[in-house]
């Protein structure tokens, strides 16, 4: 199992957009696919129209009161499951201050499942506990960037809170219009930026609009072909750092 991390300091950058649609793709190419949704905010699992089945508190839910795999709903997409979020993980960082080996939480609830080839996590905006989980258990961190100057800012923060595991972040340009200086400059400084670039696309808000994802709803879309490349690149990093 491998497991692949959308994270972002910032909210608004189509970091929910992208998990989904990379779980759906994944899940096209074989691959059985988790999306574990932990951000309390829920967008993930509202897009796949699949809901908690009941309400979980955060303690038990990262104290290992709650056994994740009970909390697994399927999605209407063949090879996808979906771990919806509850709203009680807005005390997330509150809660794992509280536990014994806080920065190892997420290592050890992911240790408890088993059936899946890739776990896709949404995550939060945030740079705290979680980030720091994160960063541990994650093979991969795709971070999705926005051409803006304000955007690119994030990075150095994150590669300082990963430390030594900082080269499992990679960034990608999203909701690019056109060509942009700020996409030159981030392959400049961040050479492990992948190559694809995610356009601007109207059809991602109609597909919101319509809770589905855009690989569903315009799969010949640029944007859809945008994150079936990436979603290849993924796969072939994976490939790349897989354990000998």
């Amino acid at each position: 199992m491998r497991t692949l991390a959308l994270l972002s300091p910032k909210g608004g950058v189509g970091k929910t957009t992208t998990a989904v649609a990379l779980a759906v793709r994944l899940a096209a190419l074989g691959q059985r696919t988790l999306l574990i949704d932990l951000d309390p905010q829920g967008a993930a699992g509202h897009l796949l129209r699949v809901r908690p089945a009941a309400p979980v508190k955060a303690k038990r839910f990262w104290d290992g009161g709650a056994e994740w795999e009970d909390l697994v709903r399927a999605a209407d997409v063949p090879g996808l499951d979906v771990l919806p979020a509850a709203t009680s993980l807005r005390r997330t960082e509150v809660v794992l201050e509280g536990l014994a080996h806080p920065r190892w939480r997420l290592d050890a609830q992911l240790d408890g499942l088993a059936g899946w080839d890739r776990v896709v996590l949404d995550c939060p905006p945030g740079s705290g506990l979680l980030v720091e989980n994160l960063m541990r258990a994650a093979d991969l961190v795709v971070v999705p960037v926005p051409p803006s100057q304000l955007a690119l800012r994030t990075l150095p923060a994150l590669a300082q809170l990963a430390g030594h595991r900082a080269e499992r972040l990679r960034p990608v340009v999203v909701m690019a219009r056109g060509a942009h200086p700020v996409s030159t400059e981030l392959r400049r400084t961040w050479p492990s930026t992948f190559a694809t670039v995610v356009p601007f696309a109207e059809a991602v808000e109609s597909a919101a609009a319509a809770r589905t994802s855009v690989m569903l709803s315009a799969p010949r879309s640029r944007v859809a072909m945008a994150y079936r490349a990436l979603a290849t690149e993924i796969e072939a990093a994976l490939a790349a750092t897989a354990p000998a």
